[in-house]
């Protein structure tokens, strides 16, 4: 299905390509500042809303850099929430691996702004899940730090057997 056909579909009308490449720069307009903060970039983009009545975003994308398989922002007023799901090896020790990221996270600077986080790794399919929520998008770490700090941690796990 084209570009046009999906534009259709979704707002019940024709509009010309002039519109919909209209429409494509602002919603990169929109976006951009708020993946630039993390450090995501705009591949993968695979979900984007605005809705008026929350007033809520929500950005999903899907494998934007390894080793992340899905990153999604949720603004509101209420803050933020950045939640990504990392593909790791399987087989890891769930508990030396969530506790190593829970401490580099609490000792980091990079981490300030989040109010709360939550890990999740699961030592079947070495699926790690983060969620770090804080008031606002500029108080999120980086996604370059994210994953540097996720790298030591299991090169560490790996060299100690």
């Amino acid at each position: 299905m084209g570009c046009k056909s999906k534009v259709r579909e979704v707002l019940g009308e024709e509009l010309s390509e002039d519109d919909i490449c209209k429409i494509a720069v602002l919603a990169v307009k929109a976006l951009k500042p708020v993946l630039d903060r993390v450090r995501l970039p705009l591949k993968g983009l695979d979900y984007f809303e605005i809705d008026p009545e929350g007033p809520r975003v929500i950005v999903k994308l899907v494998k934007p850099v390894e080793p992340i398989a899905e990153a999604y922002i949720d603004m509101s007023p209420d803050g933020v929430e950045f939640s990504l799901e990392l593909t790791l090896e399987p087989g890891l020790e769930k508990d030396k691996l969530e506790t190593a990221l829970a401490d580099k996270i609490e000792e980091s600077g990079e981490f300030m702004g989040v109010q709360e986080y939550d890990l999740s790794y699961d030592p079947q399919t070495g699926t790690l899940t983060m969620l770090f929520t804080s008031n606002l998008v500029t108080e999120l770490p980086s996604i370059n730090v994210i994953r540097e700090i996720v790298s030591n941690i299991v090169s560490q796990l790996q060299s100690r057997g």
